[in-house]
């Protein structure tokens, strides 16, 4: 996490939506194909708006093509899926799809939250009812509008519309083919609120919990903002300064915070050098700062953050009313903080015991899933439970288990969310109690039927990972669970044991189509990636993922056939 927040910027921005669609729907029109012409060649309801007839195309699509960053926005993704859905069907029919308003037009198919229509006032929608996952399908005029609040909530409205409005089910590869004439409903009004919660499976006992516990979303604004020195830009500030250590007690010390979380340059000045020395960190007349506010109001609590340049622990000790939290990205999720055997985590786990020892209290940020891969698989569940139970034993006040509850692209997201609560309930639990509470919400979220065959792929994930060594939140896909042999070319590359291993077991819970091979379709090829359609689904793009950012580009669909033993 750097001084900018760019990172956390990042973690921030993947905050999406979550994982399963709330049953709170509406749909006016008592059925989306009553009044179809019977026959392969028409779908839908040819009393409502027809956007092909008898092979003449009357819609267009129309959509928001870039986002501020510049690059093409989901809802142009998935406006161009729609697009080449809708050609696919009806025998290659050119479907436009336009980024800009034309005003002559009325009959078009506007999808996303930016159009040029809802811009101009042509067209308002209200989304207030709705959840970042949440989408609505309505009319207006003759428009067709397919919307979210974010793109993700776009994505999900159009992957309802080509399934329930198309009747093309890309997961048993059934689509109509051949379509002269598609009809939509003239009183169409699908509302999808969104926004569902993992729910909690039981109340797990609480043995002694810890003082504060959180999962999920943390509060970076509030947790790890940097106020140490207001002004604080490009500037190095010194922190033996009289001026500059008065302003920040005067201004932190009502709040009973001094955070310092930046990666800038440190003074150097005689002072600084001499106080990084005797402390035994760079960051030495910073701590020397706080002890000195800590000690001239012995009645505030003050707070500061042990993080980038403050992490490691100063020589001498802060004071009782010093409360520290201590948060470090690098750990290792292969092995728990007590495993002493981990040269990584031993260093953090020494670093825990020096600071017990210089401040009032300790709580650590724990960071247990991966940021910048995802939902690409990470085999550390079991990891959670044996940190907890280190964190409890060494006196940890409170923890964070930081991972977005909302993120729909989180690696076995209901299953993760209900494993941390749990721990953090009753961080002292049995290896036995907690495999025993993994088998149930496993059962729960994705089906009895499929609960022993994604408990074996967990474990087959995590056997495969302990012969990588460390890995931690950074780490890339093909260093957690190697299957590069370095020897031959294409699918001969690739040791393909735990790929094969892992796929019967997907394809025994759900199936691969074989569009997913074939990519017969812009979407068959994007909703094979995706995860709304169930739970279960949900969790085998973990799997696809990962083969997908492990194999390179150019061996991928030899690697893909070869694990489907094609």
């Amino acid at each position: 996490m750097s001084a900018d927040g760019k990172e956390v910027g990042q973690m921030k921005k993947h905050r999406i939506i979550s994982i399963l669609l709330s049953a709170v729907m509406t749909v006016s029109s008592a059925s989306l194909f009553s009044g179809s012409v019977a026959g392969a060649d028409a779908v839908g309801d040819m009393n409502g708006f027809r956007l092909i007839y008898n092979g003449t195309v009357n819609y267009a699509i129309s959509t928001a093509r870039y986002s501020s960053e510049g690059g093409p926005t989901d809802d142009y993704e998935a406006a161009a899926a729609l697009q080449s859905t809708l050609s696919q069907m009806c025998g290659g029919a050119r479907f436009a799809l336009s980024t800009s308003y034309l005003s002559s037009r009325k009959q078009e198919i506007i999808v996303g939250s930016d159009s040029d229509q809802e811009k101009r006032g042509i067209i308002t929608v209200d989304r207030s009812g709705i959840e970042d996952d949440g989408f609505i399908i309505c009319t207006s005029g003759e428009r067709i509008i397919i919307t979210g609040k974010t793109g993700e909530g776009t994505w999900n409205g159009v992957e309802y519309f080509i399934k329930n409005c198309l009747d093309y089910d890309v997961w048993t590869d059934s689509a109509p083919e051949n379509v002269k004439s598609i009809g939509i409903p003239k009183d169409i009004n699908v509302v999808v609120k969104g926004g569902g919660a993992a729910p909690e499976l039981e109340t797990v006992e609480d043995s002694g919990a810890f003082a504060t516990h959180q999962y999920g979303d943390i509060d970076y604004d509030t947790l790890f903002s940097h106020n140490a020195y207001d002004r604080l830009k490009n500037a190095v500030v010194c922190y033996s300064d009289e001026t500059t250590i008065a302003n920040i007690i005067t201004k932190r010390i009502p709040r009973g915070r001094i955070v310092y979380n930046s990666l800038f340059d440190v003074c150097t000045c005689a002072k600084c050098t001499a106080a990084a020395r005797e402390e035994g960190t760079e960051m030495g007349a910073y701590f020397r700062l706080v002890r000195r506010a800590a000690s001239e109001n012995p009645n505030t609590r003050i707070t500061i953050l042990a993080m980038n340049r403050t992490l490691k622990a100063p020589a001498t000790s802060l004071g009782s009313n010093v409360d520290v939290i201590i948060c470090d990205r690098k750990l290792c999720s292969a092995h728990s903080v007590g495993n002493s055997s981990c040269p990584i985590n031993r260093e953090f786990a020494e670093n825990l015991a020096a600071w017990k020892k210089l401040c009032g209290s300790v709580s650590v940020v724990d960071f247990t899933s991966d940021y910048f891969h995802f939902p690409s698989t990470f085999p550390n569940l079991f990891v959670m439970r044996a940190n907890a139970a280190y964190y409890k034993a060494q006196g940890v006040r409170d923890v964070y288990m930081q991972f977005d509850t909302k993120m729909a692209d989180l690696e076995f997201a209901d299953l993760r969310c209900y494993l941390a609560d749990a721990v953090l309930k009753d961080p002292g639990m049995s290896e036995s109690r907690y495999s025993e509470l993994m088998n149930r919400a496993i059962a729960h979220y994705y089906g009895a039927e499929n609960a022993e065959a994604i408990r074996a792929y967990i474990d087959l994930a995590t056997n495969a990972a302990k012969s990588s060594g460390c890995f931690d939140i950074n780490t890339r896909p093909e260093n957690i669970i190697p299957i590069k042999t370095g020897s031959g070319s294409g699918v001969y590359a690739y040791d393909l044991t735990f790929a094969k291993a892992a796929y019967k077991i997907w394809n025994d819970i759900l199936p691969y189509p074989s569009v997913a091979v074939s990519a017969r379709s812009r979407y068959s090829l994007a909703v094979s990636s995706r995860y709304m359609a169930s739970a279960a689904n949900h969790a085998k793009m973990q799997f696809n993922t990962y083969l997908s950012q492990t194999v390179e580009p150019i061996d991928r669909t030899d690697v893909v056939r070869a694990v489907m033993g094609k």
